[in-house]
């Protein structure tokens, strides 16, 4: 069962975005830009990509990336990318294919190549969202539904562990993790009180952040540590219903622009950095093409699409080399 059908029962969340992480990538050559996420046809089947965009200059806009399927795990189907990494020659990508009995199970990609994540026992159903490499070390940041409860994850190199309940909370969800010298930071959700708090685990101890003034409804999508920097992308719903996407630096929000010519519902997904560059992944409603398009912000600056617009596209991560 996927985490989207079990919340339009249990109201545990009102929605679920889609999920990433990036990293710090430090690079002296012009950067390549990795991206994941997923089409959906006019069949309404879903494929897993990875998109590939050499980009020279911060002005420059691709028509769209080099785009790449990927393969579902043996008696899986319709494979989903929500988190890329690289680290050297080796690009990982996290996700979740759907089994024979219409549960999720998540996917670890290496080079392409899929493997089914090990969960605790007594788990139902799963879902990798994020993902970071350190060294020789994989992290993967996800949930699974253990005994019909929904609990945040944390996979080191293919071995899951459990993560602990803030005070008060009983369910949680693990949505992006990042990893900065010695520290592993986990940035999620959980129900508290009947409340859905923002949380962050670091080193496995969680603490509830506070929301930003005047918001609703919030979700984090993302988080990424580059030396003493933290970096959180989300999206905020103000009083309006008006949806908008954030980029917090070291807790301090800014809101991430749209197009002058018009758009949408945009969704932050992924946070690479490279150098003094943050760049966001995510998608929007561009209304000049009456399409959700894939695309990057680059410094807080107007986004660049990365999808030509003729298919509904996402960007769940990004990554910069």
């Amino acid at each position: 069962m996927k985490l989207s059908q079990y919340l339009t029962a249990s109201a545990f969340l009102l929605t679920l975005p889609f999920f990433g992480c990036g990293g710090s990538v430090v690079t002296t050559k012009t950067p390549t830009i990795y991206m994941a996420g997923y089409q959906r046809n006019t069949s309404s089947v879903i494929s897993a990509y990875t998109w590939t965009t050499p980009t020279s200059s911060s002005t420059s806009t691709p028509s769209s990336g080099t785009a790449t399927s990927l393969t579902a795990p043996s008696g899986t189907t319709n494979p989903w990318a929500n988190s890329i990494a690289v680290s050297g020659s080796d690009v990982y990508v996290a996700g979740y294919a759907v089994d024979s009995n219409n549960y999720s199970e998540a996917v670890l990609w290496t080079n392409g190549t899929p493997s089914v994540l090990t969960v605790p026992s007594g788990t139902t159903s799963s879902e990798a969202l994020s993902m970071a490499v350190s060294g020789s070390n994989v992290y993967v940041a996800g949930y699974g539904l253990v005994s019909g409860t929904w609990n945040a994850f944390l996979w080191t190199n293919g071995t899951p562990s459990t993560l602990t309940l803030p005070s008060g909370a009983t369910r949680a969800l693990a949505y992006a993790v990042a990893v900065s010298g010695s520290n592993i930071y986990v940035a999620g959700s959980a129900l508290v009180s009947s409340v859905n708090e923002f949380v962050l685990w670091t080193n496995g101890t969680p603490s509830v952040l506070t929301l930003p003034s005047g918001t609703t409804t919030a979700l984090i999508t993302s988080v990424a540590a580059s030396g003493s920097n933290v970096y959180v992308t989300g999206y905020v719903i103000d009083a309006n219903s008006v949806r908008d996407a954030v980029l917090w630096t070291n807790g301090t929000p800014a809101i991430l622009p749209l197009p002058s010519t018009g758009g949408g519902m945009p969704t932050p997904t992924s946070i690479a950095v490279n150098g003094s560059d943050v760049y966001v992944s995510g998608d929007f409603n561009d209304t000049t093409k009456g399409q959700y398009v894939a695309c990057y912000w680059k410094n807080g600056g107007t986004p660049v699409e990365v999808s030509d617009g003729t298919e509904v596209a996402v960007a769940n991560a990004i990554a910069v080399q």
